[in-house]
């Protein structure tokens, strides 16, 4: 119990771009409500892309600010046109994706 509410069936994963968790999710029939976040590779993206443009001579803050975000798992979170080691969340196409990951 937190705050006067029920914690009965919360589950806190580390890593919420996972795909297989999100497909457990729908076949399951999506039965909690459950919330993505996937800040901590958006943050590895742009830092490496940050370096990247610095080493090509553009100006680069020195601090990037990120404000938390979650978003609501649904049934279309489940994505089957990419591997199970592919990111639901990532910008590369799912092609690319099935060649980075082959199962």
């Amino acid at each position: 119990m937190s705050a006067a509410i029920a914690m009965d069936g919360l589950v806190t994963m580390h890593q919420s771009d996972d795909n297989p968790f999100l497909c457990a999710w729908k076949d399951a029939g999506g039965v909690t409500t459950s919330f993505t976040a996937t800040s901590l590779l958006m943050e590895g993206r742009t830092g490496l892309t940050a370096a990247m443009m610095s080493l090509q001579g553009y100006d680069v803050p020195p601090e990037i600010l990120f404000s938390g975000s979650l978003k609501q798992v649904t049934m279309d979170s489940c994505r089957t046109d990419i591997p199970p080691d592919g990111s639901p969340s990532s910008l590369v196409p799912p092609e690319l994706q099935k060649r980075m990951f082959p199962e």
